[in-house]
């Protein structure tokens, strides 16, 4: 038989306001396969961070796509290019074919290797023209920084030539809307008599006859 001494009464959970205290107890950490404890996020967006091998090793993927990009872009670029000034090369032929004959009729017809000439130079615009090359007009017109560049000025009687470009020395062109080579002009200047002009003027047209 049981000795009734042993047996001691366990003691009821204490009660506050006729409710039982709940029991504290220590949340036990997940663990993986292996047992180790999984690491916590450390950036609040419940991801965790990557190593930094793992971002180095990204950064030299990317890094080796961009250069395999760009050099594969260069070369697109250079074969383009390259297509074009074929292309170009094959339509200045025809003008080249063109001064060797001019060339090869010298001794015969001399009379005409003006005539040769001029029609060459005609055919070469009308092909540069073609490609985007357009002459810049400017005689008779006020003078234009953006195009022109004054190489010298030259005196004018009246005053509406004024800065006007009086005289073409070399011819100015547009490549594409754009200015490739700045006429070089001569610019008119303008100066008003002074008084001895007016008096020398004056007394030579009362002189007689």
């Amino acid at each position: 038989m049981e000795n009734k001494q042993d047996r001691q009464p366990q003691a009821a959970p204490e009660e506050t306001n006729g409710q039982a205290e709940p029991v504290e107890t220590t949340p036990i950490p997940e663990t993986g396969e292996t047992g180790a404890v999984a690491p916590e996020p450390q950036n609040g967006s419940g991801v965790t961070p990557e190593a930094p091998a793992e971002l180095q090793e990204r950064f030299l993927r990317l890094a080796a796509d961009f250069a395999n990009y760009k050099r594969r872009n260069e070369s697109e670029r250079a074969e383009i290019a390259d297509w074009a000034r074929r292309d170009f090369a094959l339509a200045l032929l025809p003008i080249l074919d063109d001064f060797g004959l001019m060339i090869e009729y010298e001794t015969q017809h001399p009379e005409r290797l003006a005539e040769g000439a001029r029609l060459i130079r005609q055919k070469t615009l009308d092909l540069l023209v073609k490609h985007g090359l357009e002459k810049i007009d400017v005689l008779n017109q006020p003078y234009d920084y953006e195009c022109c560049e004054a190489v010298l000025t030259q005196p004018v009687q009246e005053p509406a030539l004024d800065h006007v470009v009086v005289s073409v020395m070399q011819e100015g062109y547009r490549f594409k809307g754009k200015v490739l080579r700045p006429s070089k002009v001569i610019v008119g200047q303008y100066s008003e008599p002074g008084p001895a002009t007016s008096e020398a003027t004056a007394e030579k047209s009362t002189e007689p006859n």
